[in-house]
């Protein structure tokens, strides 16, 4: 993004300021004319990172750890004609998603993982840090959130990326499965062939019991052909440590199958 800092010289509320440098990026793309308020929320959702020659309609875009659809909906927002697969294995965050958007978008109501099967999705007071993973009990005391206690177990069926996807190219996908990343790629090495772009939430302090931290994650997405072409800015809790971020990587064309 532009630095907003001359916008905000004119005394302008941040939230406009936002929607404007928003609205310039995003209809540099071609994606738009929309409201001011449509891209903005495409800006909070990180959609900027994505490549600029990105096509969300050349194949499907997948967002697995949907929750409640603010990525489906930002995606749906700009481009229409996108075919979402929106994946969710929490009852309550999935409820609101079918609420939301169910008549838009295909909902699967299953944990990604690295086979077909049963799993247990520790859930959480804060629905957001819901996981397949255990999160580690230093983590309320790191971000000085009870949101992180897990209030409830239960069973959830498995899928995978492979299997949900089948022979279709993709356009992006949106990893945000806090911990289970790993699994995910597990999961899904066909389809990833056939990927161009994937937006993942990276840590950078283990969050949960035998989670990824960004090195191995960074590795494992090389391993597969991608490259790290953007980045937003980290996240820092009260102590100014560096926490989590989304990066974004992308298949170059020559090695992009669904060109």
């Amino acid at each position: 993004m532009r630095d907003l800092r001359p916008l905000a010289r004119l005394a302008l509320p941040v939230g406009l300021a936002e929607g404007l440098e928003a609205r310039r990026l995003f209809r540099r793309r071609g994606w738009g004319p929309t409201s001011l308020r449509v891209y903005r929320q495409a800006w909070l959702s990180h959609l900027h990172l994505l490549p600029v020659d990105l096509d969300l309609t050349r194949g499907v875009v997948v967002d697995v750890g949907a929750n409640e659809g603010n990525f489906s909906a930002a995606v749906l927002a700009l481009a229409p004609r996108a075919q979402v697969i929106a994946v969710e294995p929490s009852p309550g965050p999935r409820a609101r998603l079918q609420e939301r958007l169910g008549d838009q978008l295909t909902i699967v109501p299953s944990a990604l993982s690295g086979e077909p099967g049963t799993a247990v999705l520790h859930v959480t007071a804060h629905d957001h840090n819901t996981s397949l993973h255990q999160p580690r009990e230093e983590m309320q005391e790191l971000y000085e959130d009870p949101g992180w206690k897990v209030v409830e177990e239960i069973e959830v069926p498995t899928d995978t990326l492979d299997a949900i996807v089948g022979d279709r190219d993709v356009a992006a996908l949106k990893l945000d499965v806090q911990g289970a990343e790993m699994d995910v790629l597990a999961g899904g090495q066909r389809a990833l062939e056939r990927t161009r772009a994937v937006l993942m939430e990276v840590t950078f302090v283990s969050h949960y019991e035998a989670d990824a931290t960004f090195p191995s994650l960074d590795a494992a997405m090389r391993d597969l052909g991608f490259e790290l072409t953007a980045f937003s800015e980290p996240s820092r809790n009260d102590d100014g440590i560096v926490t989590w971020a989304d990066a974004c990587y992308a298949r170059p064309h020559s090695g992009y199958l669904g060109r």
